[in-house]
C-alpha cells in the first residue's frame, strides 16, 4: 500500500514540476531556439503567425515526449518487482501525455488568441 501511496505522490509532482517546466520552456527557452525570422518582418510583428505556431508546438511536444520517456524510465524501474508494473507505468505515461498535450494546447492557444 506504502509502494502505491508513494508511487502516487511522486508521479503528481512529476507532472506539476512538468507543466511548470513546459510553461517556463515555452516563455523563456524555446524563444532562443526559434528563429525571430517566424515572428518578426522587418521589424514589425508577422501578421500571420502560423509557421511560429507550428514551430512552437513541435517543440512543445517533443520535449512532453522526453519528459514522457524519463517518467516511463522511472516509474518502470519503481514498479519493477510488483505484478503487473509495466501496465502500471504504461497507464500512467499515457495519463501524463493526455494531461501533458491538453496543457500545450492551452499554452498555444492563449499565446496566440
Amino acid at each position: 500500500m506504502f509502494t502505491y501511496i508513494t508511487y502516487a505522490f511522486y508521479n503528481i509532482i512529476y507532472q506539476i514540476i512538468s507543466l511548470w517546466f513546459l510553461f517556463y520552456a515555452n516563455t523563456y527557452i524555446n524563444s532562443k531556439i526559434i528563429p525571430d525570422s517566424l515572428r518578426w518582418q522587418n521589424g514589425e510583428l508577422r501578421e500571420n503567425l502560423t509557421g511560429l505556431a507550428i514551430i512552437q508546438t513541435i517543440v512543445l511536444i517533443i520535449e512532453v515526449a522526453i519528459l514522457a520517456f524519463l517518467l516511463h524510465f522511472i516509474n518502470k524501474r519503481f514498479l519493477s518487482n510488483i505484478d503487473n508494473g509495466a501496465v502500471i507505468a504504461n497507464w500512467t505515461v499515457i495519463i501524463y501525455l493526455v494531461i501533458s498535450l491538453v496543457f500545450v494546447s492551452y499554452l498555444i492557444y492563449a499565446g496566440f488568441k
